[in-house]
């Protein structure tokens, strides 16, 4: 119970118990209960947490002076769960962003990112801007571990800052800088089991399936055709799956189109410092297979800052992030054009095929061959065999490779009063490739001679190659002017300028 001057009761166990007493931005507090039955309790205000610097557009401000809706998320809060992604690892930390989530597939996630909601519907997007160490870049491309902390400006007071470009709010993020002293090597390794998370209920028992389809098409004129089965049809399945399974088997198709996929994540980061300077090196690895058979995502990162003094005045640094991944996947031939077969969503169409199979065959014949099944009864519905695209050699691959690299002086011109200039490059460089091949499906069932008869024939008769290559450099360069006055300890005011 509580009253209107925050009164409470709480039953606990017994005398051993402890009270734990927190709240936003105070100290946390934790109270023995012992033989006490009253407590006057009091929060402190947690100064440590109103002194923490935060990035806020070119500077930095302490956490108590804040004025616009900020918010923040530091390294060890990002690094608390497992995901391939950095975007992802942002999800439910920060009031006010939105992070969805529209693909499962591996290093094709296509997160989408708001930040208060929809700002518009036109053709602009609703994606905000994403900076790193000042220049704007891809956040997927940095190692989680390299990651010192993530600042959002949420409100219109980002716009005054950079313009029209922040209409959707700003994502700060900072990697870490080395620090002065001995050598320290960190080296991490993860292993993850990746299921789909849920099945679909669906008839998988080859007669229960004929026996309801026949029943709808008895319900039905003429819209299903010859989709009914016959009593001897029937009967050869509720016999044969006893005495020959392999010939009359009952196949979850999505069984086996998914497995259990395994991801693997590594990191090595070195850092230190000595006279002047300091370092931080770290590379990354990520191997994750899909759950979807013939799927997967590599990536390697590297991320290099650099940091010295050249002499009282002026510092010179450097952030280098550079990172390649490779991403496969089946390959259908679909539309006109060699474009048309990049860009179609070969895995959607591989789990509308699997959920349109019919139970009563497998992906192969039974006769050990190892060619390619199409159907078990001619005119009964159903679509092309998944197993059979995905393994016959038909595939997409995407390979990117990219580049984020900047260089900055600082020099202390008078007391309070410092210049930087920054220049940086980023260059994306993405390669598209598709192949088909021809691929033949049999009838599940022999004729009258015990012969498999070819009766399909899928991506086309002739085999296919699509490629595209993509480019994109950017250039950015900016200089700023700081000045920061102490008076007194009563206030500090604080100047920014900058082109």
């Amino acid at each position: 119970m509580q009253g209107a001057n925050g009164e409470f009761t709480l039953e606990v166990p017994g005398e051993n118990s402890v009270l734990v007493i927190s709240f936003v931005s105070y100290v946390k507090q934790e109270i023995p209960v012992g033989r006490n039955r009253i407590f006057r309790i009091i929060l402190q205000e947690d100064q440590q947490l109103l002194d923490e610097l935060i990035v806020v557009g070119y500077g930095t401000q302490k956490k108590a002076n804040l004025t616009g809706a900020v918010g923040t998320v530091s390294a060890d809060e990002l690094t608390t769960r497992v995901m391939p992604n950095t975007e992802s690892l942002l999800q439910g930390r920060i009031p006010g962003l939105q992070i969805t989530q529209n693909s499962g597939q591996p290093g094709a996630e296509n997160n989408a990112i708001q930040i208060r909601g929809m700002g518009t519907f036109s053709a602009a997007g609703n994606n905000p801007l994403v900076l790193i160490d000042g220049v704007e870049g891809d956040m997927n491309k940095v190692n989680p571990n390299m990651i010192e902390s993530v600042t959002v400006l949420k409100d219109a007071a980002s716009s005054a800052i950079y313009g029209s470009r922040a209409a959707n709010g700003v994502i700060l993020l900072t990697t870490r800088n080395g620090r002065e002293g001995r050598l320290n090597i960190d080296f991490s390794y993860n292993f993850s089991l990746q299921t789909p998370s849920m099945k679909q209920k669906r008839i998988t028992d080859s007669v229960e399936f004929m026996e309801l389809m026949t029943k709808a098409v008895g319900h039905t004129k003429d819209g299903l055709g010859k989709k009914d089965y016959t009593y001897e049809e029937i009967e050869a399945y509720r016999q044969g799956r006893l005495t020959n399974p392999d010939q009359y088997p009952s196949t979850d198709w999505i069984d086996e189109v998914t497995r259990t996929a395994p991801m693997h994540q590594y990191f090595l980061g070195v850092n230190g410092g000595k006279g002047g300077t300091s370092y931080n090196f770290g590379a990354g690895v990520v191997d994750q297979q899909g759950v979807m058979i013939k799927t997967g995502f590599k990536k390697y990162d590297i991320q290099f800052n650099m940091t010295t003094n050249l002499g009282g005045r002026v510092t010179f640094g450097t952030n280098i992030n550079f990172a390649t991944s490779d991403r496969y996947e089946p390959a259908v031939t679909s539309g006109s054009t060699p474009e048309d077969i990049i860009n179609f969503n070969a895995t959607e169409d591989q789990m509308l095929c699997a959920y349109a199979q019919s139970p009563l065959f497998k992906p192969y014949l039974p006769d050990g061959s190892g060619r390619f099944s199409a159907y078990a009864y001619p005119d009964k519905g159903g679509n092309k065999n998944p197993v059979a695209i995905a393994n016959n050699g038909s595939k997409k691959e995407f390979k990117e490779y990219y580049l984020l690299a900047s260089a900055f002086m600082n020099v202390k011109i008078l007391e309070g009063l410092q210049g930087e200039v920054k220049a940086s490059v980023k260059y994306n460089d993405t390669q598209a490739r598709a192949r088909t091949i021809s691929t033949i499906g049999y009838a599940y069932h022999p004729d009258a001679n015990g012969e498999h008869n070819q009766v399909s024939v899928w991506n086309s008769t002739d085999n296919q190659l699509a490629i595209r290559n993509a480019k994109d450099v950017q250039y950015t360069f900016f200089a700023t002017l700081n000045y920061k006055k102490n008076i007194q300890r009563l206030s500090q005011p604080e100047c920014h300028a900058g082109v």
